[in-house]
């Protein structure tokens, strides 16, 4: 499988491989942000990849996973991508560091701070256990 070695070749594999109409479309007319590399990119999966926001000229924004599987593979994000599995510091690459990666860097320290949260009022005696023992 080759990897990407720049942002243009990741938006390219985009571009040829995204199956929906209105997405190219922003693709080639709107604006489009890379938010780097994250280590879960889908919920439920375990994979890697890098997650892009593409925004139409009527202001939609679409979210994209390109997650590495066997082969790359194109996933349309609903809620955006969860920031606390965002990993694009301490790579070489710019690819995986993202467009903004000082942003990306707040956006994760925030999103583990919340998953933290949300562990402890689900858990909140701290034991994972559920017989309480």
């Amino acid at each position: 499988m080759n990897v990407f070695g720049s942002r243009l070749e990741l938006l390219a594999f985009v571009q040829k491989h995204i199956v929906y109409k209105k997405i190219r479309r922003a693709l080639q007319e709107g604006t489009v942000e890379n938010y780097g590399a994250f280590s879960i990119v889908v919920k439920d999966h375990q994979e890697p990849g890098w997650v892009v926001k593409i925004t139409s000229v009527l202001n939609i924004d679409y979210y994209v996973g390109v997650v590495c599987e066997e082969r790359y593979r194109l996933y349309l994000l609903e809620d955006g991508p969860d920031w606390e599995h965002w990993a694009g510091d301490g790579c070489a690459n710019e690819l995986y560091h993202g467009d903004n990666p000082e942003t990306y860097k707040q956006f994760k320290d925030e999103g583990l701070e919340n998953a933290e949260a949300e562990r402890r009022r689900v858990h909140p005696t701290g034991d994972d256990s559920s017989d309480g023992v």
